[in-house]
Formats: structure tokens, C-alpha cells, sequence
């Protein structure tokens, strides 16, 4: 919490929305009404791209399976583009490219780079590891069609957001581990990276370790799979190799200290990373860049950060 545990006075509104929405009531419900009821949620929210920034849907062929992919490029930059494959946030059981428009819009702004955002399927309908498999196969395809997408295969990063972000984070693991595709970065927006955490007293609009504990059962298909390193990238033995970590943290948010922790992983094994505490701001701030403006600073840190890891 903040000295004062004030919440900025800009994001009040929000947080009190989102108290209400995603209330005990709200994970009581059927799959299908939580969803229906998460759409109702960020397109209270949502706003229109930046301009100059154009998008693109492909369908991405992997195997057994076909996911969606949408493109960003920033206008006005010539040659080949830094790419970031982005996954979103969402507990791992809800959102998909258009939930997640307007971040990913606005960090190919920010940085400058392509932003390959994946719709990777949604538990509980598919168990860990398959969002992970296709966070992954989605990397190795956005590097080997890197020549062809107008992309650098030589500057690629991972990012993502809460559940998006462990995918980010275990998706960094795996390439240190399988030899490859090299990242120059990992970027992080309040992730989630452990099963469970010691400090539950965080005052957290929005999300507690209730509504956690209600994602990993939805996630994870055997008691063993919350403790895959792959999965919840704290519980990883070594750091070592890892790409920096740019990690942005929310201030008041339950998961405050899995960034922190990570972030300090990363620094004692000379990774290196540099972290963002955003101050005064609740778990899903990116739903208020463009109404709060510590929101919007927070972000903008991010995303300079990042660029400046896929620079030449």
C-alpha cells in the first residue's frame, strides 16, 4: 500500500465499478454468464486507438488448432519492426484481441514496435499448459515469419498483463531452457506468478486472493500443475539467461508482491530488470489509460523501458 493507502482520486470510479462487478456473485456464476458479464465490463472502458496505428487479423495454423492474431504497427517507421508478442490478461479464462485493443494499440505507439497480440485459448475449457503451448508456438512463428511480417527476428520481446504476463514470464523460461528463440525483454504489467503469497492484507480493488484462487482451479487441471515453474515462473530454481524484466507493478493490487519478488529474482542473478510500482492504482489499471493519468504515465514508463531494449 501507499503511505497514505489512498487510491488515486482519477481511478476511484473505476475501482468502485469494478468492486461491484467482479463481487462473490460474480465467480458464482456459469462460465458463459462470468464472460458475458467481463465484456460488459471493459467495453464500459474501452476508447479508440491512437492514430496512425494500423491492425490486422491473421489466423495462425498450429497444430490441432487454429488461434487468432492481430498486428499493430506504428505509422512512420521504416524498415524492419521490433516485434512484442503480447498476451493478454484475463485469469487465464476470459478476453481476447478486442478486450485488449486499446493497450496493445497504444504500446505499438509507445515503443515504436509491432505488437503481435495472441488469442490463446481460455480455461476451463483448456487446462495449463495450453495457453502457454500456444503463447510459445505463437513466438517461434512470429520469428520464423519475421522476414515475411516486416519484423526484425533479432528484436523480439514477450509481454503481457496479470495472467498474461506469467505466460510472458514462462514463456522467457522456456526459450532460455529449449535454446531459443532469443528475447531481448520480458515485460510484465502486474503479473501473477505464484499459487498462493503470504501477504493477503493488500487493500486490492477488484481482485483478492478469493478471486485467485477461483482462476488457479479454473487453470489448472491437477494440484502438481500450480507448481510448474512454466506456469507460475516464481517458483523457478534459477534466473540465470533470463531476458531483462521490465515490470510494472500495481500499487494496490494482491499481486503487488509477486512483481516485486520477481523483479529482485531477476537483479540477484544479474538478469537485470527495472520496476514500475504504480502509485495510488488498482490490478486492471490498463482499463483507465485513458481516463486516469497515472494510468497513462505508468504505461508510458512501461513502454519507453521496453523500447529501449529493442533498440539496436
Amino acid at each position: 500500500m501507499s503511505e497514505a493507502g489512498l487510491l488515486d482520486p482519477e481511478i476511484a470510479d473505476f475501482a468502485a465499478d469494478q468492486d461491484r462487478t467482479f463481487s462473490p456473485a460474480f465467480y458464482a456464476r456459469r462460465i458463459d454468464e462470468q464472460r458475458a458479464e467481463y465484456e460488459t465490463f471493459w467495453r464500459r472502458y474501452h476508447a479508440p486507438r491512437p492514430a496512425g496505428i494500423s491492425a490486422e487479423d491473421h489466423l495462425l495454423s498450429l497444430p490441432g488448432r487454429r488461434i487468432a492474431t492481430r498486428i499493430y504497427r506504428p505509422g512512420g517507421v521504416a524498415g524492419a519492426l521490433p516485434v512484442i508478442l503480447y498476451y493478454h490478461g484475463g485469469s487465464w479464462m476470459f478476453g481476447h484481441l478486442d478486450s485488449h485493443d486499446l493497450p496493445c494499440a497504444r504500446l505499438a505507439a509507445i515503443t515504436g514496435a509491432a505488437i503481435v497480440s495472441i488469442d490463446y485459448r481460455l480455461a476451463p475449457e483448456h487446462k495449463h499448459p495450453a495457453a502457454l503451448d500456444d503463447a510459445w508456438e505463437s513466438l517461434h512463428w512470429a520469428r520464423d515469419a519475421a522476414t515475411q511480417l516486416g519484423f526484425d527476428p533479432q528484436r523480439i520481446a514477450v509481454a503481457g498483463d496479470s495472467a498474461g504476463a506469467a505466460l510472458a514470464a514462462g514463456v522467457a523460461l522456456r526459450a532460455r531452457d529449449r535454446g531459443g528463440p532469443m528475447l531481448r525483454a520480458q515485460g510484465l504489467i502486474y503479473p501473477c506468478l505464484r499459487p498462493s503469497r503470504s501477504d493477503e492484507a493488500v487493500f486490492s480493488p477488484g481482485l483478492d486472493e478469493r478471486a485467485l484462487a477461483g482462476a488457479f482451479a479454473a487453470y489448472f487441471a491437477t494440484p502438481q500443475d500450480a507448481r510448474d515453474p512454466y506456469a507460475m515462473p516464481l517458483l523457478a530454481e534459477d534466473f540465470t539467461n533470463l531476458p531483462p524484466g521490465i515490470i510494472c507493478a500495481a500499487e494496490l493490487d494482491v499481486l503487488l508482491s509477486d512483481a516485486c519478488e520477481y523483479a529482485a529474482a531477476l537483479e540477484r542473478a544479474g538478469t537485470g530488470s527495472h520496476l514500475i510500482i504504480a502509485k495510488g492504482l488498482p490490478h486492471t489499471f490498463l482499463r483507465a489509460l485513458h481516463i486516469c493519468g497515472a494510468a497513462s504515465r505508468a504505461f508510458e514508463d512501461f513502454g519507453r523501458e521496453l523500447a529501449a531494449l529493442l533498440r539496436n
